[in-house]
């Protein structure tokens, strides 16, 4: 394991990710975002210009969150 990596072990907080389209205007994209399981957002992404990229990115953080899901939204 490298020691610069943290895992986060998600079964127990009931974290996700959820992929939102993004509304700025002149601005389309995609970001993904950390949500609690008490509906707070605990971070989100940059703006991704296709959701590809997008659910590449979140499945890569998912990777290190044991347990977390990532929906669409």
């Amino acid at each position: 394991m490298n020691d610069n990596v943290w895992y986060v072990d998600a079964r127990r907080s009931d974290m996700k990710i959820q992929i939102v389209r993004s509304k700025r205007k002149g601005k389309g994209g995609w970001f993904f975002r950390i949500v609690a399981k008490n509906g707070r957002t605990l971070c989100h992404s940059e703006i991704y210009e296709t959701i590809r990229s997008c659910r590449k990115t979140a499945g890569r953080i998912r990777d290190l969150m044991v347990g977390v899901k990532i929906e669409e939204v």
